[in-house]
């Protein structure tokens, strides 16, 4: 602290230089040929004198006591609006960011030996150091979904990949399939394998704006050095600050709802982090380890059903078929009659048995277990002449090859019907490796199918698929029969 006598000697000093430097004026004034510089030289007389004295002031008046700064760091970093670094053992460099985070450094000689708790430069006023206290690990993923049930084969499969070094997992299936559910159990399970956190990141690459790569590296950034950390202003340098912050961390990443390949791939972590990739398209990327999620087992659907809604009883096996096994629909039916006591399980499964309405009624527990409107996400990003084609699939009742659907749906080369099964919303099971497989709908994907006909193509559009589907399956028999060459000339 300042003492008394500190004072006095700098009153002494200033009441010296002012009578100093009243003489000085008064000696140029009697000589004219230094009339015209007179104030120029009486300032830099004036500077030269006054910044030994600026120091003096600054070190006496203002230095706490010399023990307390012992042992303090080279570098320090001060925050009131802008960031001030004071570098190479705290004597005289100053390194400041302005508001766009750029660095402006220069030498300021007048200021000396910097050990101040407090000073000024200028008209910024900089606070006392202080070090933001560290973050804790993020631990961001959601806890799975009390009531997650079966997947036993597919949690046990994905865990041994990870035992065996897998870095990149992939889990692929139409909306409503679970896909996110069975990623949160993984990630519980893999919890301890990751000590520097998991992160989970909604891509919404089902919506109308999907998250860019670079929001995404935002969103981890900030779980790292805190909600308000500064982004930089282009896309490759924030790039390069998150494959910083994830070096030599073992993390895992959760990447929910992705949209394709080019929203993933820079996204990527470096050797030690892990990523789970959730998504209705099907796509492609370096060291992807994929997994294509069928609806639930009979058996794993009808405890979801009881474990939920114990009194659905003897109806479970029923409900669980006109679910058509799928999670979200098996939730829907099963909180419906958990909620709704005057309605009983067999007057629901009747309700359900009429086709036209099932997808309506499956929708009754609320938007967030509503069957259709989780398939509509999907059936609003295609284009229209897809759409089309998804439209007129609904006249297949059982499964079918690439030939039928060309000449029912009018969709050369099926084109179409490639693109809606990287979507996700059509089925393909290859009967060999080298032979050609057979498409098929989900029963409950059909009747959504059904329905977009019939509301935007009318009853002609439908009729139109269904008599090309039939004259196509009746002709069908006679063709085969002709490519033996068993047919008779007549």
């Amino acid at each position: 602290m300042p003492t008394k006598q500190n004072h006095i000697n700098i009153v002494v000093i200033t009441i010296a230089i002012i009578l100093l430097l009243a003489a000085l004026v008064i000696i140029l004034d009697s000589f004219p040929d230094l009339q015209q510089s007179t104030w120029i030289v009486a300032l830099g007389i004036f500077a030269s004198i006054t910044s030994p004295i600026a120091v003096y002031e600054f070190l006496i008046k203002r230095s706490p006591n010399q023990d307390e700064i012992k042992g303090k760091s080279d570098s320090s970093e001060i925050r009131n609006g802008q960031t001030l670094e004071i570098a190479a053992g705290q004597h005289g460099t100053v390194m400041q960011l302005d508001l766009r985070g750029q660095t402006v450094q220069g030498s300021q000689p007048n200021i000396g030996s910097v050990q101040g708790s407090q000073f000024s430069i200028g008209t910024v006023n900089f606070s006392p150091l202080t070090k933001p206290a560290p973050l804790a690990v993020p631990w961001q993923i959601p806890l799975p979904p009390k009531d997650f049930t079966g997947r036993s084969e597919d949690l046990g499969e994905i865990q041994d990949d990870f035992e065996q070094g897998a870095t990149i997992t992939g889990l692929r299936g139409m909306g409503g399939i679970g896909k996110t559910a069975l990623a949160l159990v993984l990630a519980q399970r893999l919890k301890d394998r990751f000590p520097d956190g998991q992160l989970f990141i909604n891509l919404k690459g089902i919506g109308e704006n999907p998250l860019t790569p670079a929001d995404a590296m935002a969103q981890v950034i900030r779980a790292y050095f805190g909600s308000d950390a500064r982004m930089p202003e282009s896309e490759a340098e924030i790039a390069g600050l998150y494959r910083s912050v994830l070096a030599g961390k073992r993390t895992l990443l959760l990447l929910d709802n992705a949209a394709s390949r080019e929203q993933v791939e820079p996204l990527l972590p470096s050797e030690g982090c892990s990523v789970l990739v959730t998504s209705r398209n099907k796509f492609a990327l370096p060291g992807l380890k994929s997994w294509d999620l069928d609806p639930l087992s009979p058996a794993d659907a009808r405890e979801l059903l009881l474990a939920i809604a114990p009194r659905i009883d003897s109806h479970a096996d029923k409900l669980a078929k006109l679910c058509a096994f799928l999670p979200i629909t098996l939730k829907a039916a099963a909180y419906l009659l958990a909620e709704t006591t005057d309605l009983t399980p067999a007057k629901y499964v009747e309700e359900l048995s009429d086709e036209r309405t099932r997808l309506m009624q499956l929708g009754r527990a609320g938007e967030d277990l509503d069957a259709e409107a989780c398939f509509m996400l999907s059936y609003r990003r295609l284009p229209t002449e897809t759409a089309r084609i998804f439209r007129l699939l609904s006249v297949f009742l059982s499964d079918f090859d690439a030939q039928a659907e060309e000449a029912i749906c009018q969709d050369e080369g099926h084109r179409h019907l490639s693109e809606l099964l990287r979507g996700s919303l059509v089925e393909y099971q290859r009967s060999s490796q080298e032979g050609e497989g057979r498409y098929h709908l989900h029963d409950l994907m059909r009747l959504f199918a059904a329905g977009r006909l019939e509301e935007e193509g009318g009853e002609a559009a439908r009729n139109d698929a269904q008599q090309r589907h039939a004259e196509y399956f009746s002709y069908l028999p006679l063709q085969s029969f002709m490519k033996r060459g068993t047919l008779w000339a007549g």
